[in-house]
């Protein structure tokens, strides 16, 4: 697992992720999705709060478009 750590204010806040997030098949369904999570604006003044973040990624490698796809599907579940 790797990490870079980031400093919030810097951190781009949009309502056009909240309308992404109306293409996913989890939308309305989970309390950490849209609609049941605050606004865009909440967030954005919430993270200028903070001093530092560290944002969490890993990465794989993919033979093909079909694990590609599998990798996908089971990773947007870890958090």
């Amino acid at each position: 697992m790797n990490k870079i750590e980031i400093d919030p204010k810097y951190i781009p806040f949009s309502d056009k992720v909240r309308e992404m997030c109306k293409s996913c098949k989890r939308y309305n369904q989970k309390a950490t999705c849209p609609p049941y999570t605050e606004s865009v604006e909440y967030y954005n003044r919430l993270f200028k709060t903070y001093r530092k973040g560290v944002v969490y990624y890993d990465t794989f490698e993919c033979k093909d478009l079909k694990e590609w796809k599998e990798i996908g599907r089971k990773s947007s579940l870890v958090i």
